[in-house]
């Protein structure tokens, strides 16, 4: 089975901010062709790649103040082997964030808008929160 997996978000960071981005295809899938796209202020930057235990592929970056954007697309066929599930995996997963209570700044906007990612932050402002909410179809990951 062919996949296109897609991403966009424009960002408009305050100040520098240290961040983890959890976009692209986890280790294990066959991948045909995948691409990473992030800009500041239209100026590439290479984020740090780091795989969990899980074989999840995380991009580490540190991004000045401005406008930030990150584009992301891949091509997947087959699907990959589901990682084993452990005690700790609902401790670690379900927890909520010590940085940011997101449920108190961000929330889902138009979430029945058939948009494959929409991102929103009610309240950008709010002390400490540096996340935001994105909505795949009726799936809302903070």
């Amino acid at each position: 089975m062919l996949r296109n997996v897609t991403a966009r978000l424009e960002l408009d960071i305050a100040g520098r901010t240290n961040m983890v981005l959890s976009l692209a295809v986890a280790e294990g899938a066959t991948l045909l062709s995948e691409r990473l796209d992030i800009r500041l202020e239209g100026v590439p930057l290479n984020p740090n790649e780091l795989v969990d235990r899980h074989g999840s592929r995380l991009h580490q970056l540190v991004s000045g103040g401005g406008r930030l954007t990150i584009d992301y697309a891949a091509q997947v066929i087959g699907q990959a082997v589901s990682a084993p599930v452990d005690d700790l995996d609902p401790i670690i997963y379900l927890r909520p964030s010590r940085y940011c209570e997101s449920e108190r700044c961000c929330r889902p906007r138009h979430p029945n808008s058939g948009a494959s990612a929409v991102l929103s932050c009610s309240r950008p402002s709010a002390p400490g929160c540096t996340i935001a909410s994105i909505t795949f179809g009726d799936r809302v990951v903070s």
